[in-house]
C-alpha cells in the first residue's frame, strides 16, 4: 500500500533534481524532459534511446524505404517517429517541427538548427 507513495515522492524528487541540474524552466512529458535548444546535447542521446526502445530509430537513420520493409509499414513507422519526436520536442522549437512528415529530415533540422544556434553563440 506504501508502494504508490514511494514512488510518488522518487518521481518528485527525481524531477526536483533534474529542474536544479538543468538551470532553468524545464518542461516534460511524464518521465522525458522535452527537448529545446539547451539541452540538445543531452536530450539527443534521450531521443534516440527512446526512439531505439520503441523500435522507431530506424526511421531517423534512413531517409527512404529500407529493403527489410515494405511501403506501409514504412509509412507506418515513419509517422510514429514523427508524432514521437514532435512530442517530446519543447514548444520553443515546436514551429519548426511542425511541417515534417519525414523522420529523417525533422532529426536533421533539429541538428541544423541546434548547430545555428550554437554558431550564433559562440560569436
Amino acid at each position: 500500500m506504501s508502494f504508490p507513495t514511494v514512488v510518488s515522492e522518487l518521481e518528485l524528487s527525481s524531477h526536483i533534481l533534474v529542474q536544479f541540474k538543468m538551470e532553468g524552466a524545464v518542461t516534460y512529458e511524464s518521465d522525458m524532459i522535452k527537448l529545446t535548444v539547451d539541452n540538445y546535447s543531452y536530450q539527443k542521446f534521450m531521443m534516440e534511446g527512446h526512439l531505439i526502445c520503441k523500435d522507431l530509430v530506424e526511421s531517423i537513420q534512413n531517409e527512404n524505404l529500407p529493403t527489410s520493409k515494405n511501403a506501409n509499414e514504412w509509412n507506418v513507422l515513419n509517422h510514429k517517429a514523427v508524432a514521437t519526436i514532435r512530442k517530446y520536442t519543447d514548444q520553443s522549437l515546436f514551429e519548426h517541427v511542425l511541417t515534417f512528415d519525414n523522420a529523417y529530415k525533422l532529426w536533421k533540422h533539429l541538428e541544423s538548427l541546434i548547430q545555428m544556434h550554437a554558431t550564433k553563440l559562440s560569436s
